[in-house]
């Protein structure tokens, strides 16, 4: 039976994560309060005197704990009274059991003969050939309670299998004041607890109802009916054509009606607290964690929980997601967006469909605050949030508003500065657009670097060749541009001795970073990593390992690229080193640079171009030129000098294509050498090697002649 739940199976779910949706079946497991309702109803059944039917309704929506509450009260009635009256007999009978009419209909008369033969033993027989013979007699088809149709094929088989029906002389009345009189000799009283009638077919439940109030209507029973008054009275309505009257139609069957208490809030808060803290999502939470928990809660979650089986629906389904990408995510907003997931499937929809609205961003880059952009925005979210069930609209915006900062400053909250998208990054937050995809798919993307394998990465950052190695993985499979923005986010909190390895490590690996365009650089994102990690450090710690990477740095490219980026120590409010120290690192740098130019190899490095301008700034001129004027005395040498200086471009190629080049910076190669000298040779390798050439060869070439033809455009 799929039945309501309460908090007993939250308490049985500790150290589990799905809870059963069951209901609670005794007293000590009532944390709702229902077991005054129960107790007093009962008292109140058992001190009705009069023979005749007595049908009882429950009322309540679904979830809200009705088969609970049936199974407290049958227990109540069941228990032994304090005086020497016997104890009623109770009958529990569900119809959705069942999947026809010809067996809810045999079924039910059936328990009735059983429950009155318990009640007298000594009229079990009478009961048991008076019940088989009046549901064969509505089985027939001559009394049906809803038309003679549903049971014609059935008429044959009763009619040979039942005497009292081939037999019968006196009419359904006599026939049924005859059980009547049978039943008035019980020194007990018979109740009929009935579950789930608001789940029936509509002809199902038409039936029911119609068995109860026409053709069962015996003495000394008593039917309490539990089920969602709104829905069976649409039911019944449509049957009458009448607006209202499936409600009056219910009061003709109901003669009592009681509507359930809903569970206290307080309470039915304390059942959810306790089944989100045997999930665990919270233990060890930061403080900043815990504050945004309570405002996500009493905000809006708490305004969307109004039914046992809402607590249970929404931790099934966060125990489910949650366990699959919880260490992916915050566990905060993977909260948040699994409300609204349970509670509001359209929103989640709109909201998983429309990042860029919800993270602020159009094509990955934060929106311009333009007021008709704005009213846009807004209009849509508020068509997205009016597909929602009315009652619950203000508390998904709220939750909305806790989870997504941007969407809070559409509807009048403060902006954020850049910091915040950092730290909303670093915290792994729906908001944040890298993070965004996880809450949805439950997996970072093939690109991106799982929790567990940056945590891996770390362990190992106390071992410079480990973690080189590892860097070296990441390039091979497109992930190192997510690793970088994770370290830069978390380099603060990595350990001082692992510090001088992981910034050497970075130094090895610079010759594999790409620089595509100015915001596709990721020899700029490992500079700033970099940074980051040494801030922390004194002067004299930060020294030492920059002359050390200086030293002996596998990518001579990268640690000059960074010392370019920061080493004027009189334009940083806050220099890593002074002057006296840059000095240093420049100073090996150039000896390196030097090494590397008598052994004709200088050409051949990665990001050469910005070595060259380096080494021209950080030493003699002359040696620069020199070298270039050497390097280009041969054809090959010509062919790496054009290699080493085109830088890859990126423009528009139509709506939403883009096209990559190469640029060829003529002006800035006239500080070395006049282009023009490199013109004859050029055009004779055209002539006569361009077959044999390699592709990257060939575009430098011609990115040179088109440099040349146009000195201020790109190829």
């Amino acid at each position: 039976m799929n039945s309501n739940t309460e908090g007993e199976q939250l308490k049985k779910g500790a150290g589990q994560s799905l809870i059963p949706d069951q209901p609670i079946s005794a007293l000590d497991q009532d944390l709702l309060g229902r077991g005054a309702f129960a107790s007093g109803l009962a008292r109140e059944l058992k001190n009705y005197r009069d023979d005749s039917c007595l049908v009882v309704g429950l009322y309540a929506p679904w979830g809200a704990g009705k088969s609970s509450l049936l199974n407290l009260l049958a227990n109540e009635l069941a228990r032994e009274p304090e005086t020497s009256a016997p104890p009623p007999v109770v009958i529990r009978f569900n119809p959705w059991n069942f999947s026809s009419l010809d067996s809810l209909l045999s079924m039910f008369f059936h328990e009735l003969q059983v429950g009155a033969g318990r009640s007298e033993p000594k009229l079990a027989k009478t009961f048991q050939r008076s019940f088989q013979a009046l549901s064969f007699i509505l089985a027939a088809g001559e009394i049906s309670p809803v038309g003679g149709s549903i049971f014609g094929a059935l008429s044959r088989l009763f009619r040979k299998g039942s005497e009292a029906l081939e037999n019968r002389t006196e009419s359904l009345n006599e026939f049924k004041e005859r059980i009547n009189d049978d039943l008035r000799k019980l020194n007990r009283r018979i109740f009929v607890l009935i579950d789930d009638i608001d789940r029936l077919d509509q002809q199902s439940m038409r039936f029911m109802l119609r068995l109860i109030r026409l053709n069962a209507d015996f003495d000394r029973l008593t039917y309490v009916l539990a089920f969602d008054r709104d829905v069976v009275a649409s039911v019944l309505e449509q049957e009458q054509g009448v607006s209202g009257s499936g409600s009056d139609y219910l009061e003709k069957i109901v003669q009592v009606g009681f509507d359930i208490p809903p569970a206290e809030p307080e309470k039915l808060n304390r059942l959810f607290l306790q089944s989100l803290d045997n999930l665990g999502y919270l233990k060890d939470s930061s403080e900043e964690n815990l504050i945004r928990w309570i405002d996500l809660r009493v905000g809006g979650l708490d305004n969307l929980i109004r039914t046992p089986r809402d607590v249970v629906r929404y931790v099934n389904g966060l125990a489910v997601n949650g366990g699959i990408v919880l260490d992916e995510v915050n566990p905060i907003d993977l909260i948040g967006i699994e409300a609204i997931r349970t509670f509001a499937p359209e929103l989640y929809s709109f909201i998983r469909d429309n990042r860029d609205i919800m993270v602020g961003t159009t094509g990955g880059t934060f929106r311009m605050d333009d007021p008709l952009t704005r009213e846009r925005l807004k209009e849509q979210l508020d068509e997205a949030y009016s597909r929602c069930r009315p009652e619950l609209q203000t508390a998904l915006r709220e939750i909305c508003s806790q989870l997504f900062p941007e969407v809070a400053n559409l509807y009048g909250g403060g902006s954020f500065g850049s910091g915040y998208f950092t730290m909303w990054r670093k915290s792994r937050q729906i908001c944040n657009v890298d993070y965004f995809p996880r809450y949805f798919y439950l997996r970072p993307s093939d690109r991106e670097v799982s929790q567990a394998e940056f945590d891996a990465i770390m362990r190992a950052a106390g071992n410079r060749a480990q973690l080189r190695n590892r860097f070296d993985e990441l390039a091979a499979t497109g992930k190192l541009d997510n690793f970088l923005k994770l370290l830069g986010d978390t380099a603060p909190d990595v350990p001082e001795e692992n510090i001088k390895p992981a910034v050497l490590a970075l130094f090895d690996t610079g010759d594999i970073l790409k620089v595509t365009s100015l915001t596709d650089n990721q020899l700029l994102a490992a500079s700033g990593v970099v940074n980051r990690l040494l801030t922390p450090l004194n002067q004299q710690a930060r020294l030492s390992i920059l002359l050390e990477a200086a030293e002996s740095a596998n990518s001579l490219g990268a640690i000059v690229y960074f010392t370019s980026l920061y080493g004027k120590a009189s334009e940083r409010e806050k220099p890593l080193l002074n002057e006296s120290g840059w000095n240093d690192v420049r100073q090996k740098l150039v000896a390196r640079i030097n090494t590397a130019a008598e052994e004709m190899s200088l050409a051949r490095l990665p990001h050469f171009a910005n070595v060259l301008h380096r080494w021209s700034e950080w030493a003699p001129t002359e040696d620069s030129r020199r070298f270039v004027k050497h390097l280009t005395e041969t054809d090959d040498g010509v062919l790496e000098f054009l290699q080493g200086m085109v830088a890859r471009t990126s423009s528009t190629a139509g709506r939403y294509a883009s096209k990559n080049g190469w640029h060829f910076p003529i002006d800035g190669v006239k500080e070395f050498i006049d282009p023009e000298v490199l013109v004859e040779p050029l055009q004779r390798m055209k002539s006569d090697r361009w077959a044999e050439m390699t592709d990257f060869q060939r575009e430098a070439i011609d990115a040179f002649f088109a440099a040349r033809s146009n000195p201020h455009g790109n190829a």
